[in-house]
């Protein structure tokens, strides 16, 4: 499996947002895909998803252009705060099945679904509410509606927000398990750079709707925030420490 976008070019009332997008993403792969807001990243998923029409470029998975057939092979994980809360577990997993297979029988999705709540741990919570569970919970349920329609891709939006220590490691441990030994690619948004150093494997940084980095990376060898500040270069620092210590010494000195 691979995607590949190309060239991407996109504006909107004549201000263009993405300026010529391109990076490719491979079978295994987990990318952590980085940026200020305004960057482009949310323009770029969402023309991946066929949602915006693209002036310029193309996007390829497996060398074929987006189609409603290789549709079916993408998922997009949401945020925590873009789902009905009042559904149960099962229920807005059958909703999700069926947007991606409108045709499917219930049984079907019934059979896939027992897998699905048995490989993550979730047969106890599985007609529970969303508004029910803890917020690491919901996280894992979440991916169950997204795992059960079985996608060889898979975008999430800051996946490892909002949760505790212990649910956030068992989270990456499932999403390096997706990668690793089921082949999925996996593209991830997030301001959290420090946790993509635990278990993405190439970063693609944003800035203005450009690719300003596009490599692979290995935890062991480098140093995540080296390689944000190389990418995210700029000639003016951000804090003046000078100001910063004159001020502190001139009250200081006025209270004496």
């Amino acid at each position: 499996m691979k995607l590949e976008v190309k060239n991407l070019k996109k504006s909107f009332d004549d201000v263009l947002v993405l300026d010529d997008i391109s990076f490719t993403l491979n079978e295994g792969d987990i990318a952590g895909f980085v940026g200020t807001n305004g960057a482009g990243k949310t323009t770029t998923i969402k023309a991946i998803f066929n949602e915006y029409r693209i002036d310029e470029g193309e996007i390829l998975i497996d060398g074929e252009s987006i189609s409603k057939d290789n549709l079916k092979e993408m998922e997009f994980f949401p945020d925590q705060n873009n789902f009905p809360k009042d559904f149960k577990i099962i229920d807005y997993c059958w909703y999700n099945y069926q947007l991606t297979f409108p045709k499917a029988k219930h049984a079907e999705f019934k059979n896939l679904f027992k897998d699905v709540v048995k490989a993550l741990s979730l047969g106890q919570q599985m007609k529970s509410k969303f508004s029910q569970l803890s917020s690491g919970m919901q996280k894992r349920a979440l991916l169950a509606a997204v795992l059960v329609t079985k996608p060889k891709i898979l975008f999430l939006d800051e996946p490892t927000s909002n949760v505790d220590i212990k649910a956030k490691r068992e989270f990456i441990e499932l999403l390096k398990e997706l990668a690793g030994n089921l082949g999925l690619i996996i593209l991830i948004t997030t301001h959290q750079i420090e946790e993509l150093e635990k278990f993405a494997n190439c970063l693609i940084f944003l800035e203005k709707g450009k690719v300003v980095y596009d490599d692979k990376f290995n935890s062991e060898t480098e140093n995540i925030y080296e390689v944000y500040d190389k990418a995210f270069t700029s000639d003016k620092p951000i804090i003046n420490k000078d100001l910063l210590k004159d001020m502190y010494k001139n009250q200081t000195n006025s209270k004496k």
